[in-house]
Order: structure tokens, then sequence, then C-alpha cells
């Protein structure tokens, strides 16, 4: 078998588990982003008694979104990554990527009215 590898980051034994890796994260990520996290955006500002603050909300998602992840290498065998910082790491990223969306749609819509 042939591995593909992100070194020293991630590796992959297959082709294949590279896109069912991909498939599922975004899968994932998207029932997360609509269902999971404002559930638990929910649960923490209840259990606070208090609404919680945006820069909360961002955090909730990044430490939900690394649990995602590594659920999801814990589950397919044939992904494997270096650690949880990994996973951190690619949560970051792609809440980084969340807010240039938010930022380029807010400039939008200003920038129309």
């Amino acid at each position: 078998m042939d591995m593909v590898s992100f070194a020293p980051f991630i590796q992959f034994s297959s082709k294949w588990d590279t896109v069912v890796f991909v498939i599922a994260l975004l899968i994932l990520l998207s029932v997360g982003e609509l269902v999971i996290i404002p559930i638990a955006k929910s649960l923490l500002a209840l259990a606070l008694r208090h609404p919680i603050s945006k820069w909360i909300g961002y955090l909730v998602t990044i430490v939900m979104n690394t649990l995602f992840i590594s659920i999801i290498v814990d589950l397919l065998p044939g992904v494997t990554i270096q650690g949880i910082e990994v996973a951190l790491g690619m949560a970051l990223v792609y809440q980084c990527i969340e807010w240039i969306v938010e930022i380029r749609t807010a400039y939008s819509s200003t920038k129309s009215k």
C-alpha cells in the first residue's frame, strides 16, 4: 500500500482514505455548524445564566471542531495524525476561513447599500 503523507502532521494509508477523510470531515463539520455547535453554545449560556460573547462562541466552535476532527481520525483506521495539536491546528484553519468569509460577506453587504 502506498502511504500518502503530509509529513509529519497527518498520514493516510491510501488515496481512498484521503477521500473518505475529507468527505467525512465536510459532513461532520457541516452538521456540527448547523446543529451541534449551536446546541453547545446554548447549553453553555444556560449553564452560565448569561449570554455568551461572540469570542466565547468562536472558542466553543474551535474546541468542538477539534473534537470532531479527533473523532473522525479515531474512527478511520487508515488516518493518523501527530496529536491533538494537529486537530486544533486544522480547526483553527477552518475557523480562519470562516472568519474571512464572514468579513467578505459583511463588506459586500455594506458596499451594496
